[in-house]
């Protein structure tokens, strides 16, 4: 069985309150794209066997076995799984290629052992191994809060280049960020989620990207600018060359909504010449 495991981007979060579990609640746009990894999965009779090409997992610290093994407790199903994972997302830049590569081991896994489970059976499951779980099992454009695990459909953007780069090899601790945050909503403009939703209603291409050239779409940037200056760097480069730049989530990935495909290779092979590890990719639905 194949199955494709897409990353994803966050379009715009709003951080809010602090909650008595030490998490903050969000609100927040996310964005399924055309980046993937991709999933074999065969039947094995009892264990669980993981193999991986482009990126060296421990054999049960990852969130595919995490993944499997919640499944088979959870269902009581006596058997396991050869899964062979070919990497493309990068990891640790924070677009959740672990949460998607969890999310399609659950799909498949379900599918594979004939367990009948449906949708909310498996984003419950989802949800106990990660915030991202649950949107990268939906996909799709889809509007976040609470801690990630609300989710609500929202109309699909329409088709763009995607451009995303990051300073290279940068990964970023997401808690550090969250923990350098006030306890109550951080002063600062309101993100106006509501417009953007209009504007994807009526498949507005023009007002999506102005839409984009606000300053402050995401809470958490500030904090992350501070204490890894290399994405503030990034940033200007992006500006350098007529892209608007969103940093997606805790970062370190700054992304750009471009027309086309062509023009999302020309720009991220750009980037690559600056010393950047930069992608291509596009919007999908």
């Amino acid at each position: 069985m194949k199955i494709f495991a897409p990353a994803k981007i966050n379009l715009g979060l709003k951080v809010l309150q602090k909650r008595s579990d030490g998490y903050h609640d969000i609100k927040t746009i996310m964005q399924q794209i055309g980046l993937k990894d991709i999933l074999f999965l065969n039947h094995n009779a009892t264990d669980f066997n993981i193999k991986c090409y482009g990126i060296k997992l421990d054999r049960k610290e990852n969130l595919i076995y995490r993944a499997a093994s919640l499944l088979k407790h959870q269902t009581g199903y006596f058997g396991g799984a050869t899964i062979t994972l070919y990497k493309n997302i990068p990891p640790g830049a924070g677009l959740a290629g672990g949460s998607s590569d969890a999310a399609a081991t659950l799909i498949g896994l379900n599918s594979l052992w004939g367990l009948g489970l449906g949708w909310s059976d498996l984003k419950i499951i989802g949800g106990k191994l990660g915030a991202d779980v649950p949107f990268c099992l939906q996909g799709g454009t889809v509007l976040a809060e609470g801690t990630g695990e609300k989710l609500t459909t929202l109309s699909n953007l329409p088709f763009f280049g995607l451009v995303m780069a990051r300073p290279y090899e940068l990964s970023v601790s997401t808690a550090r960020i969250y923990q350098s945050m006030p306890p109550h909503s951080p002063p600062g403009k309101e993100i106006d989620f509501s417009s953007f939703v209009n504007f994807l209603d009526q498949k507005n291409k023009e007002k999506i990207i102005k839409w984009f050239a606000h300053e402050e779409l995401n809470d958490l940037e500030k904090a992350a600018l501070a204490i890894y200056p290399q994405i503030q760097d990034l940033k200007k480069v992006f500006k350098q060359i007529g892209l608007i730049p969103v940093m997606s989530g805790s970062g370190p990935t700054v992304f750009s909504l471009v027309n086309n495909i062509k023009t999302a290779f020309q720009k991220a092979s750009f980037l690559e010449n600056q010393g950047y590890q930069a992608w291509a990719s596009w919007i999908e639905d």
